[in-house]
């Protein structure tokens, strides 16, 4: 409903009309679609409808608002901008995703001190001041804590019948070149043995993902996390 025309006015469904003589009333229906945002990583994406429906033709405002520690990297889908205040013109069903990214040297700059930051072999990416094997660039990726040996953002294994699964933790939203996921083998030959993997929840720019993989028929199995970078 787009609102009334003639001897009625406004946008609401009802109209109350006084009838003190003969009257012409007009409710004018329109085509909407369904604009959805999406935010990507650690920030959260506001529109200038309650819904998320336009009118077609009409544009639509969409603010891109980071989470501290976060910045906004720029926009994907319906829209190609770095701009965090962006408007679209809806003229059909669209999606526009809002990419935020947690840099390492802000993600650094909440793991160590002053005194560490200014030393790379205890807060430089390819240090492990935890002794843990996991340089900080791969902490970072797996938003664990460098300074904890037992923090490395992977849970242990849990059996249930023939079926194992386990957790990790990720950035939902990483810089271009960097990525991490498993790859398993029931030999150490072949890495396409196959499992499934899915995104339990995403909260402040974190990912929380099972793999579950069917023990049924096999022996062994073994799984390795690849995480890499440019």
């Amino acid at each position: 409903f787009a609102g009334w025309g003639g001897d009625a006015l406004g946008s609401l469904s009802e109209a109350l009309i006084i009838m003190d003589g003969n009257k012409s009333i007009t409710a004018n229906f329109a085509n909407t679609s369904l604009l959805t945002a999406i935010a990507k990583g650690g920030g959260s994406v506001t529109l200038d409808s309650d819904d998320g429906y336009y009118i077609n033709g009409t544009t639509a405002s969409l603010h891109a608002t980071p989470l501290p520690g976060w910045t906004f990297s720029g926009w994907q889908g319906a829209l190609t901008s770095h701009n965090a205040n962006e408007t679209l013109v809806v003229n059909g069903p669209q999606t526009a995703t809002a990419v935020f990214e947690r840099a390492f040297d802000d993600w650094a700059s909440d793991q160590f001190t002053s005194a560490e930051l200014s030393d790379p072999a205890v807060s430089g990416p390819d240090a492990d001041p935890d002794g843990d094997g996991l340089p900080n660039w791969r902490e970072w990726l797996h938003v664990s804590s460098p300074k904890d040996g037992s923090s490395t953002g992977l849970s242990g294994m849990v059996r249930d019948g023939n079926r194992v699964s386990f957790t990790y933790t990720r950035l939902a939203s990483m810089p271009a070149g960097y990525s991490t996921r498993f790859v398993a083998t029931a030999d150490l030959s072949d890495w396409n043995l196959p499992f499934s993997e899915k995104v339990l929840e995403t909260a402040n720019g974190i990912d929380l993902v099972e793999v579950r993989f069917d023990t049924t028929g096999r022996t062994s199995a073994f799984f390795s996390l690849l995480d890499t970078r440019p």
